[in-house]
């Protein structure tokens, strides 16, 4: 998990040289990280030997700050000569936001998982600092004042801090060690980390020409999160005028049972659920600022959407604080973890709308985003839908003429046995049995006891379908209209080869779902979904997709497993899959549902029930199956949902870029079932 920032600033930001440097820099980067994990041994000598190196190679004259002197008198000068003997092979220089990556890197993989320790890229800390100094301008605040203060609650070695505290100093012109010492606070459960903070502000100074002495810092070890008032434990009565940072991203279930007592009583927003810290750390942030005070965080995404983050909405929808969130969506931030991140800016006023934008990319941030705005009237806090006021319009039409498709249809998900490898056939026969090769030996399964079945998220075509030769072992009959477990007795009487095979890998099946016993029977599924329901005609679809692919399951024998099907009476399945596939659901999935690495979108039921299929009329219905221009079939689409492209500047935009828009269609006549070659393409 994430959280718990180890980065900090330096020089100023531009985003198309960051985003170059970071492709050209990342693979030497990562060689000099695992070479000095290796020099920086002594966990206790880490800080010291990274202030030296970072004196001797900026060639600073130090001579009054005792903080330094002390520093540079414990470290170890052999490391010392080492790590800058790497840092030229690697031709790298010794930055606050290199020695920041090599302190994270130097945290034990354990650690920074549980306390949610990350490095912080240097252009989201700069990104959030000179955000939060401009709307709290626009809100009244004066962060030239030097009663203008700023928080981070979980500061880790100091990013936030340090990048605030440049960022004043080149807006204000101000003695850096008075920045330090009447500007900025910041509190860590770890007192190593509120130690190396310490450091490397007074490090900071110095390179700043701030020779000081003694710098004073503001800085304590403690849980932000107990409940007491950061705002009066630190003298800041009127309030922050800004909380920054990046807090901890770790379940609560990963917390010792009495602290996770205290945040569940304490904070509204992590009473249920498995909430994550950083959650509560959202709450907390809002009663720290001042009236003009502004939230900068880095934070995930998901609080929009999971049920953990369901009571955070409700506070955030209630109290309309968020200005703006700056949406990271798919797009990697955390080099080498999968984290969907946004930027998040809250206030005490009351909103009637955010401001909202997703971004194109994780390696930069947008000076000035170009933000649609969303009203909170219509957030609701099952689900965040964030949809800006110009894409709305088109949504609404989506979702409101014609039935939506989870009333016509029935969108089943695949079956769940919790153990695949122990059911799965390859197909291969032997004297007319299917043979399973396993750990326990080699076993051979009668025909009767399988169904055919294939696996949905693989599926690229329906010549996939049509050559699949996997078997699932299918422990069911059907009784009575419904579909049961076959009984011990039977199955080891009619199918005894299977039930030997079984009874081989039970310790497998036994161990599934946490060990807890399957009410079923212990050679049943996992899970009792699709088990009698997912036979049938049906279009089938991989969970995740870069664009909409339903495919046509003709034969009603077949399975599936991974990924959602549709069936249905009401329409010819050929008909809606046309519809399915084409770029008009693409848009509203684009808009509304969840994203995933590399720009997957989920298709799941959540996410596709409420796309509308719109009326069709006999003549309509031949349209759609015989057309194969696909700005025809869009046209027609759009007309039936009365949805205007001059009017509708983004899905306008979308239809041009859709790579479908340029392909051909493939025709199918109305009563007549496609030629099986006719599938050996992709459908768009």
């Amino acid at each position: 998990m994430l959280g718990r920032d180890e980065h900090a600033p330096s020089g100023r930001f531009d985003a198309a040289s960051m985003a170059t440097h970071l492709m050209a820099t990342a693979a030497n980067d990562l060689r000099l990280l695992r070479s000095a994990r290796a020099i920086l041994a002594d966990p206790n000598g880490i800080a010291p030997a990274l202030a030296r190196a970072f004196l001797e190679e900026r060639r600073l004259i130090l001579v009054s700050n005792q903080r330094l002197l002390d520093a540079a008198d414990q470290a170890d000068a052999g490391v010392v000569a080492d790590l800058r003997r790497k840092l030229a092979e690697h031709s790298a220089e010794l930055s606050f936001d290199l020695i920041q990556h090599l302190l994270g890197a130097q945290q034990p993989s354990a650690r920074r998982k549980g306390k949610g320790v990350v490095y912080t890229p240097r252009h989201v800390v700069e990104a959030v600092c000179a955000r939060v100094v401009k709307l709290s301008r626009e809100a009244g605040g004066d962060p030239a004042s030097p009663e203008w203060k700023a928080l981070d609650p979980a500061m880790g070695a100091g990013a936030f801090l340090l990048g605030m505290a440049e960022f004043l100093r080149r807006e204000t012109g101000e003695r850096p060690s008075d920045i330090i010492a009447r500007r900025l606070y910041g509190a860590d459960i770890s007192s190593r980390s509120v130690e190396t903070a310490e450091l490397l502000l007074n490090l900071w100074a110095l390179d700043s020409g701030d020779d000081a002495s003694r710098i004073s810092t503001n800085l304590r070890v403690g849980n932000s999160l107990d409940g007491a008032e950061l705002r009066g434990e630190f003298g800041v009565g009127d309030g922050f005028g800004a909380v920054i940072g990046n807090p901890p991203y770790v379940r609560i279930q990963n917390i010792d049972t009495e602290a996770r007592r205290q945040i569940r009583e304490t904070w509204r927003s992590a009473t249920t659920g498995s909430v994550d810290l950083y959650m509560p750390f959202i709450e907390m942030a809002l009663r720290e600022i001042g009236d003009t005070g502004i939230v900068g965080y880095i934070v995930p995404n998901t609080f929009t959407h999971t049920r953990a983050g369901q009571a955070l909405r409700e506070l955030l929808t209630r109290s309309g604080a968020v200005s703006e969130m700056y949406d990271f969506d798919h797009h990697p931030v955390f080099r080498g973890v999968a984290t969907y991140a946004c930027l998040l800016y809250l206030s005490r006023e009351r909103r009637s709308h955010l401001k909202y934008v997703r971004a194109t990319s994780g390696d930069c941030v947008t000076a000035e985003p170009d933000y649609g705005l969303i009203p909170y009237a219509r957030l609701n806090s099952d689900r965040w839908e964030l949809v800006t006021d110009e894409a709305h319009p088109v949504v609404h039409a989506l979702e409101s003429t014609g039935r939506p498709l989870g009333s016509m249809a029935r969108i089943g998900v695949g079956l769940a046995t919790l153990a695949d490898a122990c059911y799965l056939l390859d197909g291969v026969e032997e004297d007319g049995l299917y043979v399973k090769e396993t750990d326990a030996g080699r076993f051979l399964i009668e025909p009767g006891v399988t169904q055919a079945i294939v696996k949905a998220s693989t599926l690229k075509t329906e010549a996939d379908i049509l050559q699949a030769r996997t078997r699932i072992i299918f422990p069911y009959e059907a009784a009575d209209g419904a579909t049961g477990v076959i009984p011990q007795r039977r199955l080891r009487r009619e199918f005894p080869e299977a039930h030997r095979y079984l009874e081989a890998v039970r310790d497998k099946l036994d161990a599934r779902d946490r060990g807890k016993p399957n009410p079923a029977a212990w050679y049943a599924f996992g899970r009792s979904q699709g088990i009698r329901s997912n036979f049938g005609r049906k279009l089938v679809t991989s969970g995740l997709n870069l664009a909409s692919n339903f495919l046509l399951c003709d034969d009603p024998s077949v399975t599936f497993y991974a990924g959602y099907c549709v069936q249905t009476d009401a329409e010819d399945l050929r008909v809606l899959q046309k519809i399915l596939n084409s770029p008009l659901m693409d848009f509203y999935i684009h808009q509304t549902s969840r994203s995933y690495q590399h720009g997957y979108k989920s298709y799941a039921k959540a996410y596709t029930r409420r796309f509308a299929i719109p009326h069709l009329r006999d003549a309509e219905r031949e349209f759609v199956l015989a057309v194969t221009d696909p700005a025809e079939l869009a046209s027609m689409l759009l007309g039936k949902h009365g949805i205007d492209l001059d009017a509708h500047a983004t899905i306008r935009a979308f239809l041009e870029e859709s790579p479908k828009m340029g392909a051909t269609l493939p025709a199918y006549d109305a009563t007549t079932p496609p030629d099986v070659n006719e599938s050996e393409s992709q459908l768009w």
